[in-house]
C-alpha cells in the first residue's frame, strides 16, 4: 500500500486538481493506496480572515459566498449546502460575542480540509474511482493543551487499523489532512504543515511501503532555488539528514514527519504534481553518498550579542539580560 498526499497548491482550481486526479487514477491501477489532503488553494487563509471579520463585527457572507463558490467551480453539481450553513453559523455567533478562540478556529479551519477531501472524493468517483471520505478526527487523537497537542500513538493506531478493517476493500481513502480530535471529540490540530505528519503516520500506522509528497516543487534542492539560481535537486536523502533541514526551515517539511517513518523504514518520495515525470527526492534509511548535502535558511531572525568584563561573576546577570 502506498499514502500518496495532495498540498494545498496541487489541489487548487484548474490544471493542479486535475492533475492531482490523474496521479492518484494511476497510482490506484497500480496498487492498493490512501490519499491524505491539504485544504486547497489558500482556503485556510481564507477562513482565518473570515473569522478576523466577523470578530471584528464585519461582514464576511461576501467571503463566505466566495469560497463556496470556488470548490462549486470545479463540479457545480455537488452541493456544499450543509457546509456553508454549519461556517455561517460558527461565524456568525463569532459576530455576535465579538470573540473566538483556539478551540473555534481549529474547527472552522477543519472545513477547509473537509471539504477537499469531499471535493477529490467526488471528481474520483465521476471518473470511476471508487472513494470514500476518512475524516481524519475519527481515527487520530491528540492529548496534552491545547496549544501544542501530541498524537496518541497507540490510541490513533488502534483505531486506524480498526476503520481499515471495518470498510470496503478497494476503495481509495481520501483522508484529511492537518485535523484530529481530542479525547472529548473537540477538533484539534497538527500544526504547520500537519497534513504530511498526517501522512507519515497513516503509513506507520497502516504499514505502507511507500509515501508520495506531492507538491508544487520537484523535490529537496541543495539551497532555496529563490536565492541561489544554481542549486541543484538532491536525489536522495538520509531520514537524518531530512529531519535535519525540516528542524531548520526547510518548509515542505514537517519536524514530525519524518518520525513515523524511521521505525518501519518507509520511504518518503517529495514529487511535483504539475511535472510528475519527474523523479523528485527520496528520503530513506540509505541517502546517497556523505558530504555536504544542502544549506537552508531560517528569515526573521535576529541575533544578538551581549559582551562586557563586566558580567563575569555577576550575580543576576542573566536574568537582567
Amino acid at each position: 500500500m502506498k499514502v500518496l498526499k495532495f498540498g494545498g497548491k496541487s489541489l487548487a482550481n484548474g490544471v493542479a486538481i486535475q492533475s492531482a486526479i490523474q496521479i492518484i487514477t494511476a497510482e490506484k491501477k497500480k496498487g492498493e493506496i490512501a490519499v491524505v489532503v491539504s485544504a486547497r488553494g489558500n482556503n485556510t487563509d481564507e477562513l482565518i480572515s473570515m473569522l478576523d471579520l466577523a470578530q471584528k463585527g464585519e461582514d464576511f457572507s461576501a467571503s463566505l459566498q466566495d469560497f463556496i463558490q470556488y470548490h462549486k467551480e470545479v463540479l457545480p453539481t455537488l452541493s456544499f449546502d450543509f457546509e456553508y450553513t454549519e461556517l455561517f453559523t460558527l461565524l456568525n455567533a463569532v459576530k455576535i460575542i465579538g470573540f473566538f478562540n483556539l478551540k473555534i478556529q481549529n474547527k472552522a479551519m477543519a472545513f477547509g480540509e473537509l471539504i477537499s477531501a469531499k471535493v477529490v472524493s467526488a471528481l474520483l468517483n465521476k471518473k470511476g474511482v471508487s472513494s470514500q471520505r476518512v475524516d481524519a478526527r475519527e481515527i487520530f487523537v491528540t492529548e496534552g493543551s491545547e496549544e501544542n497537542p501530541f498524537v496518541n500513538w497507540e490510541v490513533s493506531a488502534s483505531k486506524t487499523k480498526a476503520y481499515w478493517e471495518n470498510n470496503p476493500k478497494g476503495n481509495v481513502a481520501i483522508v484529511t489532512g492537518f485535523i484530529a480530535s481530542d479525547i472529548d471529540g473537540n477538533t484539534t490540530t497538527l500544526g504547520r504543515n500537519g497534513s504530511n505528519y498526517s501522512a507519515t503516520l497513516l503509513a506507520n500506522f497502516l504499514d505502507a511501503e511507500e509515501v508520495q509528497n506531492w507538491s508544487n516543487i520537484d523535490g529537496l534542492y541543495t539551497a532555496n532555488p529563490s536565492y541561489v539560481k544554481t542549486a541543484t535537486k538532491i536525489a536522495s536523502l538520509t531520514y537524518k539528514e531530512a529531519n535535519e533541514l525540516a528542524q531548520f526551515g526547510a518548509n515542505i517539511l514537517h519536524a514530525k514527519t519524518i518520525l513515523p517513518l524511521i521505525e518501519k523504514k518507509i520511504p518518503l518520495v517529495i514529487k511535483n504534481s504539475f511535472t510528475p515525470e519527474n523523479s523528485g527526492t527520496v528520503i530513506n534509511e540509505s541517502g546517497q553518498g556523505k558530504g555536504i548535502k544542502a544549506v537552508n535558511v531560517i528569515n526573521n531572525c535576529a541575533l544578538i550579542s551581549v559582551e562586557g568584563k563586566g558580567m563575569l561573576n555577576t550575580v543576576g546577570i542573566d536574568g537582567r539580560i
